[in-house]
């Protein structure tokens, strides 16, 4: 049966068009991507994808949360600004003139202390010095006397708590119990680390199919270092390998049951994420409904037959 489907689009098959046999050639190839039982890519056991996902992508991260200094990531200082917003439980923010660009621009109010914990940090990258131990954990400005002023951002401003959920949390978590900026400042960006590799680790769990694809995508050097900052790429990141093995476990595996349950709730939480962080991502909802689609053509068509 085997041989049969295999010939099917180049035989010379008279109740198939042209365009038909192209069409199941092409879908065949899918299927066979994704099956992965070509010698030495078959992952039978699922979990040999995730623990190797831990294993390379925990030291990777803990290294970039440690060792990259405060704001040397793109946009770091903008979205640590956002989060530190949002710990206060304020997500709203305020547009004035401002005297520097002639423009208006939204921003709010801040503790003058992580202002200049920043605004250190952003000066010795611009010097010709090189950064230190004590100008990372030693240099803690004071926050004691809790003085505020109005500082502008733009460049995060449109993000909610749902773009750093383990950042939002972490922060403010340290700020609860009165960490230091520079203690405060890291355990973000671990609670950032945090909730990307559990966010893939769970998609390599739970793809039926592709689960090297997902790993190779989760390991990129780039995928690791916005995880492990103050940025909201690490949810995008995270939350669209889990959407998509969601949507793998959905199309290819006739026994799920009840499981396919929360396997929605799984996939419309990391959907919502994702469109909320990006609306323009909106057309992922479009995208994951045809591959759906396709997805059980092909194990119709061909995983029957196997």
């Amino acid at each position: 049966m085997s041989d049969q489907v295999e010939a099917a689009p180049h035989g010379d098959n008279g109740a198939l068009p042209s365009a038909h046999r192209t069409f199941g050639s092409w879908f065949g190839s899918l299927w066979q991507l994704l099956s992965e039982r070509r010698a030495g890519t078959a992952m039978e056991n699922d979990r040999w994808a995730a623990v190797a996902f831990i294993a390379i992508a925990v030291p990777l991260g803990l290294m970039f949360v440690f060792l990259i200094p405060p704001s040397q990531v793109i946009d770091e200082e903008s979205h640590f600004m956002r989060v530190w917003q949002l710990s206060e439980l304020n997500p709203r923010t305020e547009t004035r003139f401002d005297p520097v660009t002639g423009m208006d621009r939204n921003g709010s109010l801040y503790d003058v202390c992580v202002v200049e914990y920043l605004a250190e940090n952003v000066r010795v990258a611009q010097s010709e010095s090189a950064f230190s131990f004590r100008d990372t954990w030693l240099e803690t400005p004071d926050c004691s006397q809790q003085r505020r002023s109005f500082e502008f951002f733009d460049t995060a401003v449109g993000y909610g708590p749902w773009s750093y959920p383990g950042q939002t949390a972490a922060l403010s978590a340290a700020r609860a119990i009165g960490l230091p900026v520079p203690l405060a400042f890291h355990l973000g960006r671990l609670g950032g680390l945090l909730v990307f590799v559990v966010a893939v680790t769970a998609a390599l769990r739970i793809a039926p199919r592709g689960r090297l694809a997902i790993l190779a995508v989760g390991l990129l050097p780039m995928s690791l270092m916005t995880a492990s900052a103050y940025n909201a790429d690490g949810i995008m990141i995270g939350g669209s390998l889990l959407a998509v093995a969601c949507v793998l476990r959905l199309a290819l595996d006739d026994q799920l049951g009840h499981r396919h349950r929360w396997l929605v709730v799984v996939l419309s939480v990391s959907l919502a994420a994702v469109v909320l962080t990006k609306p323009n991502y909106v057309v992922m909802l479009g995208l994951l409904v045809g591959m759906t689609s396709g997805l059980y053509l092909v194990w119709f068509r061909y995983g029957r037959q196997q």
